[in-house]
This record gives C-alpha cells, sequence and structure tokens, in this order.
C-alpha cells in the first residue's frame, strides 16, 4: 500500500478520534514511528479534514537510520508547510525506555505495538519471523512440559514488554490527555 492508499485508510479514523481530542498548538508524539512518514500524514489529515494548525510533532524510533531519514523529511516538509506545519524533534530511542522524553508534556501521543517475536532469543539469527511464529504456534499446541514453560515465559515477556512500552506512553502525556495504540 502507498503513501496515499494509506492515507485514504487512516483518514477518518485519525480525523475522528485524533481530531476529537487535539486542537490548534497542541503538541503530539508517535512512539516507535520509522521514517515519520505516518506522522506527518496524521498532521495532514488533521490539518485538510478538522482545520487543526500548528500541531508540533515529536517522535521516535529505535532505529537510528530511521531517525535520519526522519529528521530529513521533517525539517524539509516544515520548511515547505512551515504555515501549517511545526517541528519538534525526532529521536533514537527503546519504546519501552523514554528517559530522554520528559513528563506530562503531549496532548496526544501513540504508537503501534507488534507481538515482540522471539524475546527469548530461542532461534537462530538466520530464522525470518514468519518461520519463528510458525515454531512458536507449533509450541503452543505441543503438549510437551518443556514446550509449555517456553510457551508461558513468553507470553510473560509479551505482557512485560507491552506494559513498559504503555506505561512510557502514559507517563509522557498531560494528565487525562489520550494515548492511542493501534495495531
Amino acid at each position: 500500500m502507498d503513501y496515499t492508499e494509506y492515507k485514504g485508510v487512516a483518514r477518518e479514523f485519525r480525523a475522528h478520534i485524533f481530531g476529537n481530542e487535539l486542537k490548534d498548538g497542541d503538541i503530539i508524539y508517535e512512539g516507535a514511528g520509522a521514517e515519520g512518514m505516518n506522522l506527518l500524514m496524521t498532521l495532514e489529515i488533521l490539518h485538510e479534514e478538522r482545520g487543526i494548525n500548528n500541531l508540533v510533532a515529536y517522535g521516535h524510533d529505535y532505529l537510528s537510520e530511521m531517525v535520519d531519514v526522519a529528521n530529513k523529511l521533517w525539517h524539509v516538509q516544515s520548511q515547505a508547510n512551515g504555515a501549517w506545519l511545526k517541528f519538534g524533534r525526532y529521536c533514537q530511542g527503546d519504546s519501552t525506555n523514554l528517559h530522554f522524553v520528559p513528563s506530562d508534556v503531549f496532548d496526544l501521543a501513540y504508537t503501534y505495538i507488534d507481538v515482540l517475536i522471539d524475546g527469548q532469543g530461542i532461534f537462530e539469527d538466520d530464522v525470518n519471523d514468519d518461520e519463528r511464529c510458525e515454531r512458536m504456534k507449533d509450541l503452543c499446541e505441543s503438549g510437551d512440559p518443556l514446550d509449555i514453560a517456553i510457551v508461558e515465559k513468553d507470553q510473560l515477556m509479551q505482557e512485560e514488554w507491552h506494559a513498559e512500552w504503555v506505561t512510557e506512553m502514559i507517563r509522557i502525556v498531560k494528565p487525562g490527555k489520550m494515548v492511542v495504540i493501534e495495531n
């Protein structure tokens, strides 16, 4: 799906849910936002559909290469669209430890939380994600006590990882403001 197609899919949800929570000049944060295109698209939708201007955009991604791309993208876009688009900062960081982000700052924060694949590191590096998922499914369906223990530990790791991530997102928004977790 290209940018325009995805924007069409996201338009109604973002305009309604995000648009009801934000107003001109608010501060928005996207966690684990890759190269920043989704955050830019979100601000475009809010500007086009709800007339919301001057949102200040911040975000982060785990991979420094993505952060470099995002910062270049946002620099260019904020120069071209400066009348309604404001860029704060895009940093490299781990979603479960946003120590570099102050508490109680943002009017809305959002992210995508995927499944943690192979949190225990039981598979070799050359095993792709689809195969890892298939092998974990086989372990889930096994009656072997060792397999059951592996699955239970994996589930606990999933829950702890997601809880840390969500806790950080809650911490960085102002009290009573919205955190959106998309899938």
